[in-house]
């Protein structure tokens, strides 16, 4: 009777934790290509250097157009899919009505991206009257 009450004890504690190891597993962080977008059928976003195989964008861009009392902003959100860190340079143009610009050769902005990180690059048109945009990223030289 002793041992096969320890068989069934033993039989009960590998059922238990056979059962206890079929839990769905805890989802981990994101990876770099969640939620993004294609960049084929979004021309405002220029990508040089072959960053096109390094970067994503995640959602659609967020472009507050200009009003009577503010002028246009842009807000474009870009992921690493890349192993290493990027270190890019960006600028932002803008252009009016008549696709003329707005903004004379910009300054270049730097900023790292990390491994699967993503960062949000943003700009505010200088003028109102501003009614397109363009924001163009290379490889930091």
């Amino acid at each position: 009777m002793r041992r096969s009450g320890s068989l069934i004890f033993a039989t009960l504690i590998l059922l238990v934790s056979q059962v206890g190891c079929q839990q769905d597993r805890i989802n981990g962080p994101r990876t770099a290509t969640d939620d993004v977008v294609p960049l084929e059928g979004y021309p405002n976003v220029l990508l040089r250097d072959g960053l096109d195989r390094s970067l994503r964008m995640l959602g659609q861009a967020d472009v507050q157009p200009p009003t009577s009392l503010s002028a246009m902003s842009v807000r474009v959100r870009l992921r690493s899919v890349s192993e290493r860190t990027l270190i890019v340079r960006y600028r932002f143009r803008f252009y009016g009505p008549n696709r003329e610009v707005l903004t004379q050769e910009p300054a270049w902005q730097s900023i790292d991206i990390a491994p699967t990180h993503d960062r949000t690059f943003e700009a505010r048109a200088l003028e109102l009257r501003a009614a397109d945009w363009e924001l163009e990223v290379s490889e930091w030289r």
